[in-house]
């Protein structure tokens, strides 16, 4: 850890004095946060009440030469009370291919709306459930290669078909490296206007658990823009997201597996910029069991208004109120957040 935080500050450092485009852009988030929350003070909470630093992300991103760019992101993240370094994502993409994109390494797939937003990008503070729930806290993030074709269509209609290791224990959980799980991504955008958007966003992937049955994972995103004339914004989103793992091992006998049912999970939100730094946000998600309708869902309710003095910050504050049948009654979440970016980070997506 001590060499890994030398080794960062080191790498800042002679990029402030260096001059030659040869060195990677480089770029370094902070999230920090204070919260307080019904159960932040239990002994298994989800998220702690308290001061924390969410997260810390590195990125370093360059063109290596005419055919490749480079992406390298690391990610500084408290684990069991201790802070670790990660790599996020370490990814090799083309760049002189007509029409198409290779991109090979570790990566968060193309898949659906939110999969490939990192955490200071999300709309919210927290993860979409069609995200967290589905592939897990960390999202579906793997390592493989995604072909990436653009159609010549009068609209923007991009093709992505990826393979990926089945590693991913939330969904798959192979325990054979040479298990591949097939990942397919459709996406669509339409201008409506000069103002105005439409985008959707379909996937489907495929792959094998630790007894070989085939597990599948479906998704569809609908997203609306609009931009006023003056600084206004609004923007809404619909995602579902439904798995069937097959099988999961019984946690009183190792080695004994049951079938397992199927989740699905559903989230939408509003985003509406009233003032040129200032957002206000709504959110609904639930949770289903597909197969077991004696279930309740579990529901999750998110208020948000931000301040955005810039694109490199900002200071969020967000309630939730999480309704989860297991508990005796709803938790109720506050969250502050003050989010910093440093350097010359890459745009995100659209």
């Amino acid at each position: 850890m001590r060499f890994t935080l030398t080794l960062i500050i080191f790498l800042m450092s002679t990029s402030v004095f260096a001059q030659n485009k040869a060195n990677p852009d480089l770029s370094l988030n902070t999230l920090f946060t204070i919260r307080g929350g019904s159960e932040g003070n239990a002994a298994d909470a989800e998220a702690a009440n308290g001061f924390a630093l969410q997260e810390a992300e590195l990125r370093l991103t360059s063109n290596i030469d005419t055919y490749f760019r480079g992406d390298v992101i690391l990610a500084v993240e408290s684990e069991d009370g201790e802070y670790v370094v990660e790599p996020e994502e370490v990814f090799i993409d083309t760049l002189q291919i007509p029409s198409v994109t290779l991109r090979l390494g570790k990566f968060y797939p193309y898949w659906g709306r939110s999969n490939q937003w990192h955490t200071h990008a999300q709309p919210f503070i927290d993860a979409p459930q069609t995200r967290e729930a589905i592939f897990g806290e960390e999202g579906f993030n793997e390592t493989g290669l995604a072909v990436s074709y653009l159609l010549p269509t009068p609209w923007y209609f991009e093709v992505v078909a990826q393979a990926f290791s089945a590693e991913n224990t939330a969904v798959f959980g192979s325990d054979t490296q040479d298990d591949l799980a097939g990942v397919y991504f459709v996406k669509n955008l339409w201008d409506l206007s000069d103002s105005s958007t439409l985008e959707l966003d379909l996937g489907y992937a495929s792959g094998k658990d630790v007894l070989f049955q085939s597990n599948d994972v479906y998704n569809a995103a609908l997203t609306y823009k609009k931009k006023y004339a003056d600084a206004r914004a609004f923007i809404w989103t619909a995602e579902y997201t439904q798995a069937r793992k097959r099988f999961v091992e019984d946690e009183d006998n190792p080695g004994t597996y049951l079938s397992n049912d199927g989740l699905s999970a559903l989230s939408t939100w509003l985003q509406y910029q009233f003032q040129k730094r200032w957002w206000g946000q709504l959110r609904y998600e639930a949770v289903s069991n597909l197969d077991d309708s004696s279930v309740d869902d579990i529901t999750k309710s998110s208020a948000l208004v931000a301040f955005v003095p810039s694109e490199f910050s900002a200071i969020r504050l967000q309630y939730d109120n999480i309704d989860d049948p297991s508990a005796d009654e709803a938790e109720q979440r506050v969250t502050l957040q003050l989010n910093l970016t440093m350097g010359a980070h890459p745009a995100h997506d659209y």
